[in-house]
């Protein structure tokens, strides 16, 4: 939408769109640079950030912690 970027769970239980989830222009940068058809890890998703963005190791694992417990608790991804 515009310039926003949406997540959203597929299912029946997410018709009324309540695991919507907005992506920052970083979380974006990490949603796009996983692969499609295969699995990751937050291990994963923080050499993504630490490649992109001039952060330390142990913030970027945090916040990919982070977003990843927030996109389990939606239900966009698996745990």
């Amino acid at each position: 939408m515009g310039e926003q970027y949406f997540l959203i769970s597929e299912g029946e239980e997410n018709i009324d769109f309540s695991r919507l989830i907005s992506l920052s222009p970083v979380a974006l940068d990490i949603w796009q640079g996983l692969p499609e058809d295969s699995e990751f890890s937050v291990d994963d998703m923080t050499a993504i950030l630490l490649a992109e963005y001039d952060v330390d190791a142990a913030t970027a694992q945090a916040d990919v912690a982070e977003l990843a417990g927030l996109l389990i608790k939606a239900g966009v991804i698996l745990a």
